[in-house]
C-alpha cells in the first residue's frame, strides 16, 4: 500500500512541479523585462533571500512528512519509481 501511495504522489509532486516551474519562469521574465522598462526597480538580493528561506522550509517540511509515515521505506520507493516516469 506504502508503495502505491507513494508513487501517485510521486507522480503528483513530478506534474505539479513542472508547472510550477513554467509559471515561476514566465512570472520572472516579466519581472526581468518590466524592470528593464524602467516601470519596477526589482530588489534580487531580497529575492535570493526569500527563495533561500523558502527552499529550507519546505526541505524540512518534507522531511518531517516522511518521518511520520509508518511505511517510509516502500513509500520512499513508490514516490522514487513515481518520478521518474
Amino acid at each position: 500500500m506504502g508503495g502505491v501511495i507513494g508513487f501517485l504522489v510521486g507522480f503528483t509532486i513530478k506534474r505539479a512541479f513542472k508547472m510550477f516551474l513554467v509559471f515561476l519562469g514566465i512570472y520572472l521574465l516579466s519581472l526581468v523585462w518590466i524592470s528593464d522598462l524602467g516601470i519596477l526597480t526589482v530588489k534580487w538580493n531580497r529575492m535570493d533571500a526569500f527563495v533561500s528561506s523558502l527552499i529550507t522550509s519546505t526541505s524540512g517540511f518534507l522531511k518531517g512528512v516522511v518521518s511520520l509515515i509508518p511505511f517510509t521505506g516502500s513509500f520512499l520507493v513508490g514516490l522514487l519509481i513515481g518520478l521518474k516516469v
